[in-house]
Parts: structure tokens; C-alpha cells; sequence
């Protein structure tokens, strides 16, 4: 899904891009792949970075970083350009030392609360209910188990 977000975001669709980051980012945790839970949390902060919202893009990466190190999961080759032109923006934005306190900061926070975060400015469909459960309206719930993901239809 973070492939399939960024070549929607590359091809300018910033709103689509940002809801494919965060259904991938959803999916992804509640099937504890975290090497593309990074994937998708670096989507994110690009997509943060493309709205202004700098400091949620350093401190989104922080988390990202601590989350590639915990995984040991380097960034790949291929998708850094945009990642790094995102971060060398963010750094011009924000400055030095503004940049670093948001960076530290998103390095410190469990991983959980970073994707709580990067959730919340993605569309309302997307984001956790009171339960603690995410929500999106209008599609039946996402099932782990011998069902698939929408209503015992296959996804492929």
C-alpha cells in the first residue's frame, strides 16, 4: 500500500496519498508488520511536510528512525529522495535546534502513540473510535483470522 501512496502522491492526489498512507499504516499494525509500518509512517511524514505541519513531520520522523533502528530496517535506497528532500525542508522550516527538540521527541514516544499521531491527520474515517478501535465508515470490519479482510471475500 505505501508503494501504491506514494506513486498517488508523486502524481500529485496529496488527500488520496494521505488516506492510502494511513489505511496501510492501520493494516500494517494489526498484522505487526513493522518494517513497512516504517514504509508508511515515512509516507506520512512526507505528507505532513507537503501541508506545512513541520513539526509533527520531525517529530514523525524520530519515531521512524527509533523504529528502524529497533527493527534494524535501514532506509531503503530508492525511496529516500523524497523522504530526504521532505526532511531538508523541515529542517529549513523549523531550524536547527527546533528541528532536533521534534526529532528527539518523536524518538522518545512509543511507537503506538507515533501512529496515534500520525493518524490523526489523516481523515476522520481512519481514526480510532473511543474503544481504542479505528473506524471507517461505510466498510465492514477488518477481520485477522480465517475470514479475510472484507466480509470472507477474498482481497486478491
Amino acid at each position: 500500500m505505501a508503494n501504491l501512496a506514494g506513486l498517488v502522491r508523486d502524481r500529485g492526489d496529496r488527500g488520496r496519498a494521505q488516506a492510502l498512507f494511513a489505511e496501510g499504516l492501520t493494516l500494517c499494525e494489526l498484522l505487526g508488520e513493522r518494517y513497512l509500518e516504517a514504509a508508511c509512517l515515512e509516507g506520512l511524514v512526507i505528507v505532513a511536510c507537503d501541508l506545512g505541519d513541520n513539526e509533527r513531520a520531525a517529530r514523525l520522523a524520530g519515531a521512524v528512525a527509533s523504529l528502524r533502528t529497533a527493527i534494524g530496517a535501514p532506509q531503503p535506497q530508492l525511496s529516500g529522495t523524497a523522504y530526504e528532500a521532505a526532511m531538508a525542508k523541515v529542517l529549513l522550516a523549523l531550524g536547527d535546534t527546533a528541528f532536533a527538540a521534534a526529532w528527539d521527541a518523536g524518538r522518545a514516544v512509543p511507537l503506538k502513540q507515533a501512529i496515534a499521531e500520525a493518524l490523526e491527520m489523516t481523515e476522520p474515517r481512519l481514526r480510532r473510535t473511543a474503544k481504542g478501535q479505528r473506524s471507517r465508515a461505510g466498510a465492514a470490519p477488518f477481520h485477522t483470522g480465517k475470514r479475510s479482510v472484507r466480509r470472507g471475500r477474498s482481497p486478491w
